[in-house]
């Protein structure tokens, strides 16, 4: 699995390199290469495209990955359908081998978790 879809969010918090205000948001969307922030009014999200982001995920109680990422794309809500959730999808740009693979651990462990409890529900 490379992406999965949590039932509960897990924190994000994050910052612009340099700067001293940082922003604790959630996420239930993600992936080995990014995650998606549901996000009411993505014009307004305080970070740009062209920003380099320092970010901390609380995978767990104990345990915490860091990378930095930068804006993907806003994506704007589609009202007349009810589709996709207005948010803020953020691309991983560099990550050191220690927390790749504790994200990717994460994210293959939860995978298997949702795939066994889809079976068990089915």
């Amino acid at each position: 699995m490379t992406r999965v879809q949590l039932d509960e969010g897990i924190k994000v918090v994050l910052c612009s390199i340099g700067s001293q205000t940082t922003f604790d948001l959630m996420t239930r969307d993600i992936s080995i290469s990014g995650f998606f922030i549901e996000y009411d009014s993505p014009a307004r999200f305080p970070c740009s495209p062209s920003d380099v982001l320092e970010i901390w995920l609380q995978l767990t109680e104990t345990e915490q990955v860091f990378f930095n990422g930068q804006v993907a794309r806003r994506v704007f809500s589609r009202e007349d359908t009810g589709a996709d959730p207005a948010g803020i999808a953020i691309k991983i740009v560099k990550v050191d081998e220690k927390n790749e693979r504790i994200l990717a651990s994460f994210i293959h462990d939860k995978g298997l978790e949702i795939h066994k409890n889809s079976e068990i529900v089915a």
